[in-house]
């Protein structure tokens, strides 16, 4: 399986303090109520902010459907899986 992870680098320059950011994008099921590409989404596995949950989305700026895994919390690392 180790053959499939493909990590891709993200930034993006904010002028907001780090608290700010932080708690936007560490609330794993919340994305909707920021990110205005967002289409759908879903969370299977339980509590929108707990380990092991799966967050499936679409957006406009792609024809997919991802899966992300929660896979710790406080730090964010995500499984992707094109549907």
């Amino acid at each position: 399986m180790a053959d499939n992870i493909v990590i891709i680098p993200f930034e993006y320059q904010y002028n907001f303090s780090i608290s700010t950011v932080w708690a936007l994008l560490s609330d794993f099921g919340g994305w909707h109520k920021w990110y205005p590409a967002l289409i759908s989404m879903v969370i299977e596995g339980g509590d929108k902010n707990q380990v092991g949950g799966v967050r499936k989305f679409s957006s406009k700026f792609s024809n997919f459907v991802y899966e992300e895994e929660l896979l710790e919390k406080d730090t964010y690392t995500y499984t992707f899986f094109r549907v």
